[in-house]
């Protein structure tokens, strides 16, 4: 594993491909609500609120609701999550094409507070790719500031920026993060699949 100072990401080897962990990342000043789920105190709801099951890709556990969302433009991704639409359209895949990249994204609300009204959230990702190839990368912070407000979803600081060589298999690669919430002694794992195409 090395770093890059002057971008502070780390790259980690996995089988002939790179994964790239953005380490620092601007603070987040928007709270805006996801249009297509937010957690409540019974779990995920839609936007009329209605109670949607745990899935693979966003569970919760009382208060505390995790989503997993890959993206092929993180750009683009912050972008929309910036913009001052309460309902931001935010744009994710599940496929992509060896020697490109996707980037894996957190979505979390309800993380408990310390007696600081602080939030300690961390994460370990795994990658598995269809070769039997597997990559734990972690712990790293998701969230260590002022709790959210109840109902309020927040992207996570820690993002998995996710390349496939043009010589690795094709396939499904799992992408797997599992977030602890410190305060809480509570912790979710959610996953999700990409398919990399030639």
């Amino acid at each position: 594993m090395s770093a890059d100072p002057r971008n502070s990401r780390w790259y980690i080897r996995i089988g002939s491909g790179w994964c790239v962990w953005l380490k620092h990342l601007t603070r987040l000043h928007i709270l805006v609500l996801v249009s297509y789920a937010v957690p409540s105190m019974a779990g995920w709801i839609d936007q009329n609120g209605k109670p949607i099951a745990d899935r693979q890709d966003a569970k919760s556990f009382v208060a505390f609701g995790v989503m997993l969302v890959l993206t092929a433009d993180e750009a683009a991704f912050m972008r929309a999550w910036n913009s001052h639409a309460q309902r931001p359209n935010l744009q994710t895949t599940k496929s992509m094409q060896r020697g490109k990249s996707v980037s894996a994204m957190l979505l979390f609300s309800g993380c408990t507070p310390n007696a600081a009204g602080t939030c300690n959230v961390s994460v370990r990702y795994r990658l598995a790719g269809p070769d039997g190839t597997v990559q734990d990368i972690g712990p790293y912070n998701v969230w260590q500031r002022v709790a959210p407000k109840p109902g309020i979803v927040e992207l996570g600081d820690s993002r998995l920026a996710i390349r496939v060589a043009k010589n690795d298999p094709t396939g499904n690669y799992s992408v797997s993060a599992t977030l602890m919430d410190l305060n809480s002694k509570t912790s979710i794992a959610v996953s999700t699949t990409v398919t990399v195409t030639d």
